[in-house]
């Protein structure tokens, strides 16, 4: 079986039109323009971006982050390139990897503006789930978004996720950089919350549970 987190041996994810891979630092202008391209799309449903977001510098420290992730075995990040023309249209992050017991991984995402409503996360989505199911053998991949963000929300119910209620965190900006900590799940909605959608392994094995 592959493992997810062996830097050496990366892997590349293929779908109908995408291919994921593991991030680069030379994919850094590219990320970059595009995200620039996309600001206004993507500024309302994620953290403020700091002023020096965009930057080479900030991008490299991104990457040291996934390189760190990888040897504490707990994240994976891909950016989610078409197949046609190897152009980077967003990414995909894998965080709060528990392999004990009932396993499961916390999922984000994004994709750029020109790329999105065209099918391309659908196909990314499917991969990833596939990739986290059939290889890793996790019982539940977990995905989180604003209320507000229909589009989003759409995209998770298509690919069989399903809502199961409402997460509080102290900030909404933690949940949605995939800090590793585990929300409250809860029954109604309040002005810090957001919404959980789980997607379950049909086939699940589950050990050391008590």
């Amino acid at each position: 079986m592959y493992n997810i987190f062996s830097v050496r041996n990366e892997k590349e994810l293929i779908g109908k039109e995408v291919i994921l891979k593991k991030p680069r630092k030379e994919n850094w202008k590219e990320w970059a323009e595009l995200r620039q391209r996309s600001r206004n799309f993507l500024q309302p449903w994620e953290p403020k971006w700091p002023s020096n977001f965009l930057t080479k510098n900030s991008f490299d420290n991104f990457i040291n982050m996934v390189d760190t992730s990888l040897k504490k075995r707990n994240g994976y990040n891909f950016f989610i390139f078409k197949k046609e023309t190897n152009n980077l249209m967003g990414g995909v992050s894998l965080t709060n990897f528990k392999t004990e017991g009932y396993k499961s991984i916390t999922m984000g995402y994004w994709m750029g503006e020109e790329y999105a409503g065209k099918g391309y996360m659908k196909d990314s989505l499917k991969v990833i789930s596939n990739f986290c199911f059939n290889e890793l053998e996790l019982n539940r991949i977990e995905a989180a978004c604003l209320p507000k963000n229909l589009v989003s929300k759409r995209v998770l119910l298509r690919v069989g996720f399903k809502k199961e209620g409402y997460a509080i965190v102290d900030e909404v900006d933690s949940i949605l950089i995939d800090e590793a900590r585990t929300p409250i799940v809860i029954s109604g909605q309040s002005d810090n919350s957001v919404e959980i959608y789980p997607k379950i392994n049909t086939i699940v094995k589950i050990t050391n549970i008590n």
